[in-house]
């Protein structure tokens, strides 16, 4: 069942690295976060306290921790900066210029001991900073690992649901609808039945293969639907403490 998994697609990933243990397979990750421009992103405008200054850092480093060495950094769009109208909390002499990674970069990590690769998108948002390479990434992954976000339902517009695709929910989280979440995510969409604007999204639900990652053992449980992930969610939570 683990050869299945060839090229992971994870949004949100901040530093959950340990992703690379659950798909011990799998040699391409490709992993994607708006952090460190901000972890409540929009297109026009940046507020200085949601930048992380520390994310890369503390990225690289855990990286480092399983094998995985920071190669290559691409800044994606040099322009981007040029769309941030608003500008809030800014300290005075302090020019968005100055703030490094605001951009969209792409960090290249390889394990060169068994040529596995994370290819990590950071301070990109889908929504608004697609490109080429990007969406190739995207549109070649056949896994799609959802694990504490659920990422805005436009990803389906790049994803290719020609081929069966890998749906993996993570024991850490729930896949049902709740009124607080983005009501444009996947999962909310879902769950709303709200996913018909285009008969290949409910396809692409329909024919899923779908799984369950169990943290606590680095273990992959297999699942009939989303609705029977949210069930083994439960039957393992029930013996969790």
């Amino acid at each position: 069942m683990s050869s299945n998994f060839k090229k992971v697609l994870y949004l949100g990933a901040w530093d959950h690295i340990e992703v690379v243990n659950y798909f011990p397979n799998c040699n391409e990750f490709i992993l994607i976060e708006t952090k460190p421009r901000s972890e409540h992103d929009q297109k026009d405008y940046f507020y200085e306290p949601f930048y992380r200054d520390k994310f890369l850092k503390r990225v690289i480093r855990k990286c480092k921790k399983y094998g995985f060495i920071l190669d290559k950094i691409t800044e994606l769009d040099p322009n981007y900066i040029n769309n941030i109208k608003i500008i809030d909390n800014v300290p005075n002499g302090r020019d968005l210029k100055d703030i490094p990674y605001i951009n969209p970069h792409l960090l290249i990590f390889n394990n060169h001991s068994n040529h596995k690769q994370i290819k990590y998108y950071i301070s990109t948002n889908i929504l608004f900073n697609m490109n080429p390479i990007l969406e190739k990434d995207i549109f070649e992954a056949d896994t799609l690992y959802v694990a504490g976000y659920s990422p805005d339902i436009i990803l389906l517009k790049y994803i290719n649901i020609n081929k069966k695709i890998n749906f993996v929910g993570d024991d850490n989280t729930v896949y049902f609808y709740e009124p607080d979440v983005d009501e444009n995510s996947i999962i909310s969409n879902y769950n709303q039945n709200k996913i018909k604007l285009n008969d290949s999204y409910i396809r692409f639900f329909s024919e899923c293969n779908y799984y369950l990652v169990w943290r606590k053992k680095s273990m992959i449980i297999v699942c009939d639907s989303l609705e029977d992930i949210n069930d083994k969610i439960h039957q393992l939570n029930k013996h969790r403490y």
